[in-house]
C-alpha cells in the first residue's frame, strides 16, 4: 500500500505501520558486505532508483562479492528467484595507503558503485558479464561502499574487485573489514497483520459482504505480521502465508500509521482483482471488481499522530496482486 503527504514531501511511499522495527538488534558484531535481495519488475531495462523500496527477500553477509551463476546467489539466500531481482551490497573499507584506486564491477545484468555517497562506476543496463571501472583518490581510513544491481533474465553475475597502494597495483577482492551489527529477525507484532481466507464460492464478482463471518463459504488460513504491503504475484502471498490458495480467496491488511505532519495525504491502493481502503471510519478508496493490477488513490486530511489503516482486497482467479502506498 502506497500514501503521499506531507510525511513525505509530496512523493509516493511503502505505508508503514506505526511502530514496526522489523527486528532486535543483536550483540554480536561481524564482519562483511551486507548483501540484500529484492524482487524486481519483469521489465527492467535499468536499474531502478528506488530498489530498496522494492519487496526484500532476505539478508546475508559475507567477505567478498563473487557471485558468478544464479546458484551461487541461491546459496547464499535461498529465496531469491531465478530471474527478475536486484541486490545490494553494501559495507565499509578500510584503506592504508592514501592514493589512487580502480574499483570494478563485473556484472550480468546491470550494475553501479557508490563510494563515499558518490556514484562512481556506472555498468547499468541489459548486458552480459561486463567490466567496468572508475578510479578516485582515496585517504587512509575507512571509506563506505556501495554496490547495487540487477537481473533481468539469464544467468546472474557480480563480482567486486580494486587494484592501488593496499593491493601493489594488482585487482584483487575488496573486503568489507568493518564491524557492522547484525540484524536479527524476530516475530514481532509491530506491523500490518495479514490475513487469508479462502473462498468456496466460485463466482466472485466483488469483495464478499461479511466473509469473516460467513465461515460456511470462507475458510480462514492463517495471518502474519508483515513490515508493506508489496505483494505483486500469488508466489509471495504464499511465500507469507503458505497455504494461501491461488485463486478464490480474500484478503485483508490491519494496522496503524504514524502521521508526523498534519496536513493532506494520498492513499492509493494497485490490486488484482478487487480491494478497498478505510482510514479510520472513513471508506477512503473503492477499487473493487474484476480487472487486471490497477491503481485507484483517495486524499484524506489527517492530524498528527497514529491512524487506523485496513485495506482488504479478494482474488478470483489469474495473478494476485496488492500494493499500498501513501505520498503528503
Amino acid at each position: 500500500v502506497y500514501y503521499k503527504g506531507p510525511d513525505t514531501k509530496g512523493r509516493k511511499r511503502l505505508m508503514r505501520p506505526a511502530g514496526f522495527k522489523g527486528g532486535k538488534r543483536s550483540r554480536r558484531l561481524i564482519r562483511g558486505w551486507k548483501m540484500q535481495i529484492f524482487t524486481g519488475n519483469t521489465n527492467m531495462h535499468r536499474l531502478p532508483r528506488n530498489y530498496q523500496s522494492y519487496h526484500l527477500k532476505g539478508t546475508r553477509w559475507m567477505r567478498i562479492v563473487n557471485i558468478r551463476t544464479n546458484k551461487d546467489f541461491q546459496r547464499k539466500l535461498s529465496s531469491t528467484p531465478h530471474d527478475h531481482f536486484m541486490w545490494e551490497f553494501s559495507g565499509k573499507v578500510r584503506i592504508r595507503n592514501p592514493g589512487r584506486y580502480t574499483i570494478c564491477s563485473r556484472s550480468d545484468d546491470g550494475s553501479k558503485v557508490k563510494v563515499d555517497g558518490s556514484w562512481l562506476v556506472n555498468n547499468d543496463g541489459l548486458h552480459g558479464p561486463k567490466t567496468k571501472c572508475g578510479t578516485r583518490s582515496l585517504s587512509a581510513g575507512a571509506h563506505s561502499v556501495v554496490l547495487a544491481g540487477f537481473q533481468r533474465g539469464g544467468g546472474a553475475y557480480q563480482t567486486l574487485t580494486y587494484k592501488g597502494p593496499d593491493t601493489r597495483g594488482k585487482y584483487k577482492y575488496m573486503h568489507s573489514r568493518s564491524l557492522v551489527r547484525r540484524v536479527k529477525r524476530r516475530k514481532s507484532r509491530r506491523g500490518f497483520t495479514m490475513k487469508i481466507w479462502k473462498s468456496k464460492w466460485r463466482h466472485m464478482n466483488r469483495i464478499p459482504k461479511r466473509w469473516r463471518s460467513k465461515r460456511r463459504w470462507y475458510q480462514y488460513i492463517g495471518s502474519r505480521v508483515v513490515g508493506h504491503v508489496n505483494f505483486h504475484n500469488n508466489r509471495e502471498f504464499t511465500t507469507m502465508i503458505r497455504k494461501t490458495p491461488h485463486d478464490h480467496f480474500v484478503w485483508s491488511f490491519k494496522g496503524h500509521v504514524r502521521i508526523h505532519r498534519s496536513g493532506t495525504y494520498k492513499f492509493c491502493t494497485r490490486s488484482d482483482d478487487g480491494s478497498r481502503i478505510k482510514i479510520g471510519r472513513k471508506k477512503l478508496v473503492n477499487n473493487d471488481g474484476l480487472h487486471p493490477p490497477r491503481t485507484k488513490c483517495g486524499s484524506i486530511r489527517l492530524r498528527k499522530g497514529k491512524h487506523r489503516v485496513f485495506v482488504w482486497g479478494f482474488q478470483k482467479g489469474g495473478g494476485a496482486y496488492q500494493t499500498f502506498t501513501y505520498k503528503g
